[in-house]
């Protein structure tokens, strides 16, 4: 899973942000440092996507089309009492008609909050990656859009 997102997600924003630093200076230190912002920044948008694409759809959800993502990973590597459940589902055959009991079984084991947890993690390293930057504006206008991604945080926040 962590391989997969890395492609479709982290490599492609890491990509951009170096190259965009590499528009604006030579430092390498300062490059690397935007190479990592992006890694995170893909990260932590793929891990919502993921939270989006079974909690907050208003089209086909990732299970309803049979997509194994992290809310799922979680719930068949945590330990909860429908763990057995849950694998029976998953490996039973298409796992997308049983997508109400799936659902419940990850609401039931908290993986939304798990989920914010994650994405948060990952915003606190592509932020971390920003410290020591001479542009104070700027760092604060990617702060200000690492935030803005998770809407309320002060409500995430005190989920965590």
């Amino acid at each position: 899973y962590w391989f997969t997102i890395e492609q479709k997600s982290a490599w492609p924003y890491q990509t951009s942000c170096l190259c965009g630093a590499l528009v604006g200076t030579k430092n390498t230190s300062l490059i690397d440092a935007c190479g990592a912002f992006g890694y995170h920044l893909g990260l932590a948008l793929q891990v919502l996507n993921d939270m989006e694409s079974i909690w907050c759809t208003d089209g086909k959800t990732d299970l309803a089309q049979g997509k194994i993502t992290l809310a799922l990973l979680y719930g068949l590597t945590t330990n909860h009492p429908h763990q057995e459940e849950l694998k029976f589902l998953v490996t039973s055959g298409n796992f997308a008609n049983h997508e109400s009991q799936i659902k419940q079984i990850l609401d039931e084991i908290g993986t939304q909050e798990f989920l914010i947890w994650a994405a948060l993690k990952e915003r606190e390293l592509a932020l971390a990656a920003l410290t020591g930057f001479p542009n104070h504006e700027g760092v604060e206008t990617l702060n200000d859009y690492m935030t803005g991604l998770f809407g309320d945080i002060d409500v995430l926040l005190s989920r965590e």
